[in-house]
């Protein structure tokens, strides 16, 4: 086998892993950064930032009204941490910490996490050293949030071996009150771990990133992080890539490259033909006999289907307060084997790249099956969406796809840009 595939394949799984980490939610300053730029609207955006000054105009009247109340200053700080305006949040923990002799847990870590947002690592390590562990559940709670958000920012600049030991410490403190959150800490952390897989992979350092994703594994059970894992074992073990690639199509097989598994398949079965084990070599026959059905029947790919006539448009209806995207095309099947299955898959994206609808549908709802050598299917599929799931965008990217199984592959054949002001497209 060319040594020189497995890491280009390795490499393409880096796009992958891009895509696994945004959809995981993967640091509270991303999940900050999307609520204000994605999901709010200028305007609103603004409404909220107005808000937020009046709380805070609000809150330092009290404070005169109270200036012995530390809670006060909390909330501050806490309004400031909600603009992002971090060094006033600063000021305003150490106010109330001051206020309470030194002694005020939440302001603790309060400051420390701001400490964390800032790079100021040494003075949150400072903080938190005095805050003793203790049975209390708040404080073990307090400790697992701040350490995940410890790892969070790590990973996001890019610190993945530091941020693997402040998630360890997290879930350290989360597991002993049983809190549901080190859920998502332990998400948090396999997607770092691949993350540094590919950085030890870009600087030609294999073995590394082999090392440490089959250390990982016993963590971690994330399918992107096996199928990694898989790839960097491929010449060294290739029985062991083929257990982890079979856990792998159980869980997401949409990230596998089905020619590679086919070729480690094959590739066993004739070395054990090759060796008189007749035994494994059937076995390992078995097994690439079993995929090849399984790709025939969920894995559409190029070269089975003419794709003609396609014509797509945009209506928008003032009145009835909706767009419809119509698309218009004929399928036929030109190999030499029914098609059973066949999915158009719609998917609608920002300017960002985020998605932000998704259909799917049967073009075979009316047929069993398309058959092999029959005239060519006319398709006509009309999405209906409402207004308010796109008022707030002026373009919108529509691709369009056909699977046979969409949790599996799909392929591309269509990519429009829509002018949703009105109701055309671009391209």
């Amino acid at each position: 086998m060319n040594k020189k595939k497995p890491y280009l394949e390795y490499l393409r799984t880096v796009l992958i892993t891009m895509i696994c980490v945004v959809v995981i939610s993967f640091s509270i300053l991303i999940i900050a950064r999307f609520h204000v730029k994605e999901f709010v609207s200028e305007e609103e955006y603004a409404i909220q930032n107005n808000m937020i000054g009046y709380l805070i105009s609000k809150y330092r009247r009290l404070e005169e009204l109270n200036p012995k109340s530390a809670e006060i200053n909390l909330k501050i700080g806490r309004l400031y941490e909600m603009l992002k305006s971090y060094e006033q949040a600063e000021d305003e923990y150490l106010i109330a910490l001051n206020k309470r002799g030194g002694d005020y847990k939440a302001a603790m870590f309060k400051l420390a996490g701001v400490n964390v947002l800032q790079g100021e690592y040494a003075n949150a390590d400072y903080v938190m050293d005095k805050i003793r562990d203790s049975a209390k559940y708040s404080i073990l709670l307090e400790k697992g949030r701040y350490y995940k958000l410890y790892g969070d920012v790590l990973s996001e600049r890019g610190f993945y071996e530091d941020a693997i030991n402040k998630y360890e410490s997290s879930l350290f403190y989360l597991k002993k009150i049983k809190s549901t959150s080190r859920k998502e800490v332990e998400a948090n952390m396999c997607s770092t771990y691949v993350l540094l897989a590919d950085d030890y992979v870009s600087q030609n350092r294999q073995k590394k990133a082999l090392r440490l994703l089959d250390e990982a594994k016993e963590k971690c059970r994330m399918p992107i992080m096996l199928y990694k894992l898989a790839i960097l074992s491929l010449d060294k073990n290739p029985e062991y890539s083929v257990k982890l690639l079979e856990t792998v199509l159980q869980k997401e097989p949409s990230i596998i490259n089905f020619a590679i598994y086919k070729k480690i398949l094959f590739s066993l079965k004739m070395q054990y033909a090759y060796d008189n084990d007749e035994v494994r070599s059937n076995l390992y026959d078995a097994k690439l006999a079993r995929l090849r059905s399984y790709v025939t029947k969920n894995v559409l790919q190029e070269g089975e289907l003419l794709f003609n006539n396609f014509k797509f448009d945009v209506k928008k209806f003032i009145v009835k307060n909706e767009y419809d995207f119509i698309y218009d095309f004929q399928v036929v099947n030109i190999t030499n084997q029914d098609i059973p299955k066949l999915f158009a898959v719609i998917e609608l994206y920002d300017k960002n790249g985020n998605r932000i609808y998704e259909h799917k549908e049967n073009v075979l709802a009316s047929l069993k099956t398309l058959m092999a050598g029959s005239d060519p299917l006319d398709v006509k599929i009309v999405l209906k969406l409402k207004k308010n799931l796109l008022a707030k965008y002026e373009t919108v990217y529509a691709k369009f796809y056909l699977s046979k199984n969409p949790k599996v592959v799909k392929l591309l054949y269509s990519d429009n840009e829509i002018d949703v002001t009105k109701g055309k497209k671009n391209k």
